[in-house]
């Protein structure tokens, strides 16, 4: 339903579940005419509550094929509306953007208060399997109850990033020796010193000579 809403107006980017429109917003018409803008803001919040309850009627909406723990596809039971989850999964990638790791109560936070989250705003009160299945929906990378952003477009830091997310779900506490070690028999590369602490400060603290996650929620 929301891609044959969106077709022709936006362009689809896959890796990030996201929609980015055609056209930019027109803010000196919204400035210029701001009665017809919330006219139109409120029709369309009333189209995706009526698009929602349907769903909610209907069976399917609480059965989806979801990636397992694997990546292989299987049945799931989703206490979600597939409308519903489709949006939490397109806005999650927003916050992590700019937050670049995040914990679920701060997640929650950001879905509640931020207006760009949409309708993914009714997904904020739900258990926290949703929310993870969600992010890992849309190609975050999820440790625990963390959520972070797996890639930032960064050739030189990406590869490190995905091994120091691999090794942090393996992990507790990283090693500094140990995370070059691997960095050069995988990656075939020496890691320079801004890039190891770039990439480590970004989504870990420093404690008791390791690094470890940090929650997200700070």
């Amino acid at each position: 339903v929301i891609r044959n809403v969106l077709k022709g107006v936006s362009v689809h980017h896959a890796k990030q579940q996201t929609y980015e429109f055609v056209a930019p917003t027109d803010f000196q018409f919204i400035r210029g005419y701001p009665e017809f803008a919330s006219q139109v803001v409120a029709a369309q919040d009333l189209r995706w509550e009526t698009i929602r309850e349907k769903w909610d009627e209907s069976p399917m909406a609480r059965t989806r094929f979801l990636p397992d723990m694997e990546g292989d596809s299987v049945m799931r039971s989703s206490q979600l509306p597939v409308v519903l989850q489709d949006q939490l999964c397109a806005a999650i990638p927003m916050l992590l953007q700019e937050q670049r790791v995040c914990g679920v109560k701060k997640l929650r936070a950001w879905l509640r208060e931020d207006k760009r989250a949409g309708i993914a705003a009714q997904a904020a009160d739900s258990p926290e399997p949703e929310l993870l299945r969600a992010a890992e929906m849309a190609g975050m990378a999820v440790v625990n109850s963390t959520l972070i952003l797996p890639s930032t477009g960064d050739k030189n830091s990406d590869p490190f990033r995905g091994l120091i997310i691999r090794e942090l779900k393996l992990q507790n506490a990283l090693q500094k020796p140990d995370l070059l070690e691997k960095a050069r028999e995988e990656l075939k590369v020496e890691i320079s010193n801004s890039v190891y602490n770039r990439v480590l400060k970004e989504f870990c603290v420093f404690r008791s000579n390791a690094w470890v996650l940090r929650t997200g929620n700070e």
